[in-house]
């Protein structure tokens, strides 16, 4: 499929010391190995994209946030994802980046939820919604409030959980 193409022509530019074109070849193709649950290609595509970035940007740091939510997890690799999405984090901050920290926040509040770690959850996804509310980015405000809600309704919570989704 177009996916392997892509993988193809990655590994063809990578051997050719074409890091750049190779690196962002990785990343279209990662996606379709999710789409197509071949998450083990997946990781592999994103981890071959990680490898080649110099200096983080925010397009690498959103493709290790999206390894750490959407492909570690389901491979049973937890702690990998944690350690993906702090390096995540880190990196936002050290580029100074509050959109992309607070992405980087939502996810580690996303993982802990999963790991049941409801009280470390509900404090990560507190800080990521103040520091959307700051960025005025309204559409991951929306998706931490979506995550939040449902921590707070695993800590039987309901009202509070109602009053973020008025919100």
């Amino acid at each position: 499929g177009w996916g392997d193409q892509l993988a193809a022509r990655a590994h063809h530019w990578e051997s050719a010391g074409e890091l750049d074109r190779s690196r962002d070849l990785h990343l279209a193709a990662a996606p379709r190995g999710r789409e197509r649950h071949a998450y083990a290609e997946a990781e592999r595509l994103y981890q071959a994209h990680l490898r080649l970035v110099r200096q983080p940007t925010v397009e690498s740091i959103a493709a290790r946030c999206e390894l750490a939510a959407e492909i570690l997890p389901l491979t049973g690799k937890m702690s990998d994802a944690l350690r993906e999405q702090t390096t995540a984090l880190e990196e936002a901050r050290s580029l100074g980046r509050p959109a992309a920290e607070a992405r980087c926040l939502r996810g580690h509040g996303d993982l802990y939820g999963k790991w049941g770690r409801m009280a470390e959850s509900r404090r990560v996804l507190e800080q990521a919604l103040q520091l959307h509310r700051s960025t005025d980015d309204r559409h991951e405000e929306g998706r931490t409030l979506a995550s939040l809600s449902r921590v707070l309704q695993e800590q039987g919570r309901i009202d509070d959980a109602r009053q973020l989704i008025v919100q």
